[in-house]
């Protein structure tokens, strides 16, 4: 079975917190773990001013962990003539029994949110062991609608 969960409706723990151990995993033995405990300044700096900074920060993250980004152009030019497009980044194996479909942006706005979401996952979060490594993959869509990313509805 195959769950969808859009990137920009999920929760992530706010660093400031007074629960110390916000952003590690309420299971300490469970199969995933922060590579790196992240700080409130990383955090922040997740958030893009735009689509092309988040896009950017996206693929980056992607190129850093050594996993393909596919890429699909959309047809239009955005407002000041930049390539506007939607990337796909599969961090697992392609066998994986069990497969979390994140998105970012689909209707446009919360594309921010979603963009570092999953720029953050892509950064931090590992699986722990083999075996969770090969029973789950995580497939990004990242701005399934770049037009209105660039351009919100006002």
């Amino acid at each position: 079975m195959i769950r969808t969960v859009e990137a920009d409706h999920l929760i992530w723990q706010d660093a400031g917190m007074p629960n110390e151990a916000a952003h590690t995993p309420a299971d300490p033995a469970g199969p995933a773990r922060f590579s790196a405990e992240p700080t409130d300044e990383d955090i922040v700096g997740l958030f893009s001013p735009g689509y092309i900074q988040a896009r950017q920060r996206f693929v980056h993250a992607a190129t850093l962990r050594q996993l393909p980004v596919e890429t699909h152009v959309h047809p239009l030019r955005g407002a000041e003539g930049e390539v506007l497009s939607m990337d796909v980044v599969r961090d697992g194996p392609v066998g994986a029994p069990s497969v979390l479909l994140l998105t970012s942006a689909v209707h446009g706005v919360e594309g921010h949110a979603g963009s570092a979401l999953q720029t953050g996952l892509l950064t931090w979060l590992t699986l722990r062991d083999d075996t969770a490594r090969m029973a789950l993959a995580v497939v990004h869509v990242h701005a399934v609608n770049p037009m209105a990313f660039v351009s919100p509805a006002g």
